[in-house]
């Protein structure tokens, strides 16, 4: 479903980024803790419902605005979390675990998707692909 991706707000278009998020890496200190793809603010982006996009907002300012947001089962973006970090030294230390322990699987929510017959069904493909 296309999905309306939030506007940016003020400052060099440099200091403006967002995200399509998939995962994040608590192992990272810098933009590399996050994972996915850069998308433009205010384009219309196919997303399934459950996707993530991380908003980041006046990267060199003194706070730094991050949101996140889920795309609902409607195709709209609900903000998840709102955090206001320092920019300096590294920003992202400060806003990372806690967006991690929204979008990261939980071990609990793999194994239930993984016991479900869909999940089943796709691990037994994955297994036909490695061993023909």
């Amino acid at each position: 479903m296309m999905v309306n991706m939030p506007n940016g707000l003020g400052g060099p278009a440099r200091d403006n980024w967002l995200m399509l998020l998939s995962s994040v890496d608590p192992s990272e200190s810098g933009r590399r803790a996050f994972d996915g793809l850069y998308a433009n603010f205010g384009a219309r982006v196919d997303l399934s419902p459950g996707d993530w996009v991380l908003s980041v907002i006046g990267e060199s300012d003194p706070v730094v605005q991050v949101r996140l947001y889920e795309v609902s089962a409607s195709g709209r973006l609900a903000e998840r979390g709102s955090w206001a970090a320092s920019a300096q030294p590294n920003w992202i230390l400060e806003v990372r675990d806690s967006i991690a322990a929204l979008v990261n699987p939980s071990y609990e929510a793999l194994m239930r998707a993984y016991e479900s017959p869909e999940g089943r069904a796709a691990m037994e493909q994955v297994r036909k692909r490695l061993n023909p």
